[in-house]
C-alpha cells in the first residue's frame, strides 16, 4: 500500500485490527483522512498516532477482507481545504513563556507571533479525553519539555512540547511548556461532538487581552432513586461494577472502549435473564 510515493508497513495487531506504520505524520494524516470518509468494510475504529493508524474491525474476517482492500487501494494525498476550522482564543501569560522564549532565542512577542501566525492541524488524540497533539503545517519547532514535569497542569492551559501544541482539557500532570490560557471547553459531554478539536481539524490560535467570564455551573440534583430500587449488593466481593459494552468509536479522541472484561459471560448472563444482548450487567471481582 502507498500514500503518493510513501510506503506503509501493515502488521496485525490481535485478531481484530491492523496497524499501519508510517514514514511521516503527514502521511499519518493523510491515511487517517481518508479511512475516516471511506470507512473500509467492517472497520468499527480508527485510531491515529504519530506515525501509526491502527484500524479495528468488527470480525477477524472483516480484517482479512479490509487488507486486501488496502493492498490494492492506493490512498490520495491529504485534502486540507476539507477540513474543519476551529479558532481558539489564547492570554499568553502562560508560566514558562518567558524562560521558554529565551531558550529559543526569540522575544516573548516573537514566540506569540510564531504561534498565532501558524496554521495548525490536529494529527491524533490521546492522553486525555478532549485532549488534541497539533502540528503546525509550516516552520515546525522542537521545543524541549520541562526537566521537572509538573503534578497539576490546569485545565485550558496551552501548551507546547516537540513539534506539538495542545491544550489540557482538564486539571492534570503535565511536563509540556505553559505558554497561555484558554476559556474553550475542549471536552463538552452536552455536544453531539464533546471534542472541540477532532483529528483532521484545523486549529488557529488568536491572542486576547482577556477570556470571557464563565459563569459556575449550577451543581446536579439527580433523583435519589431509592423509589425506583430494584436491587441490593448484598456481598460485593472486592470489586462489583455496573459495566457494559464500552463505548467504541471514541478511541480517536482519547477515549477507551472499556466495557465488560468478558464480553461472552457478560452476552451469556443477558440471555439467560431474557436481557438485550447489550444490556448492562454487575460485573464481579471475587464476588459471592
Amino acid at each position: 500500500m502507498s500514500i503518493g510515493h510513501a510506503a506503509v508497513s501493515v502488521r496485525r495487531a490481535g485478531t481484530r485490527a491492523l496497524l499501519l506504520e508510517f514514514d511521516a505524520l503527514e502521511t499519518v494524516l493523510a491515511a487517517h483522512q481518508q479511512l475516516s470518509r471511506h470507512p473500509l468494510h467492517g472497520q468499527e475504529e480508527l485510531v491515529a498516532a504519530a506515525r501509526t493508524v491502527m484500524i479495528r474491525f468488527s470480525s477477524p474476517a472483516a480484517l482479512t477482507a479490509g487488507r486486501a482492500e488496502l493492498e490494492r487501494t492506493p490512498l490520495p494525498e491529504r485534502q486540507r481545504s476539507e477540513a474543519r476550522e476551529v479558532t481558539i482564543d489564547v492570554v499568553y501569560d502562560g508560566e514558562d513563556l518567558p524562560a521558554l522564549a529565551e531558550q529559543l532565542s526569540m522575544s516573548v512577542e516573537q514566540l506569540i507571533e510564531w504561534h498565532t501566525s501558524r496554521t495548525w492541524t490536529a494529527a491524533f488524540g490521546g492522553f486525555a479525553p478532549g485532549f488534541a497533539y497539533c502540528v503546525p503545517d509550516s516552520r515546525s519547532m522542537q521545543v524541549p519539555r520541562r526537566r521537572s514535569p509538573r503534578t497539576a497542569v490546569p485545565a485550558g492551559s496551552v501548551t507546547l512540547a516537540g513539534e506539538f501544541s495542545a491544550i489540557y482539557p482538564r486539571r492534570s500532570p503535565g511536563g509540556w511548556q505553559l505558554i497561555g490560557r484558554t476559556g474553550a471547553a475542549m471536552w463538552d459531554l452536552e455536544q453531539e461532538s464533546p471534542a472541540l478539536v477532532r483529528p483532521g481539524d484545523t486549529v488557529s490560535y488568536r491572542a486576547v487581552d482577556a477570556l470571557p467570564e464563565t459563569g459556575a455551573a449550577a451543581p446536579a440534583n439527580p433523583a435519589d432513586g431509592s423509589e425506583h430500587g430494584a436491587l441490593e449488593i448484598v456481598s460485593p466481593g472486592m470489586q462489583t461494577l455496573v459495566q457494559d459494552f464500552g463505548r467504541a468509536g471514541l478511541s480517536d479522541l482519547g477515549v477507551s472502549r472499556a466495557g465488560v472484561a468478558d464480553e461472552a459471560a457478560a452476552a451469556q448472563a443477558n440471555r439467560l435473564v431474557g436481557n438485550p444482548q447489550s444490556a448492562a450487567v454487575l460485573e464481579a471481582v471475587m464476588g459471592v
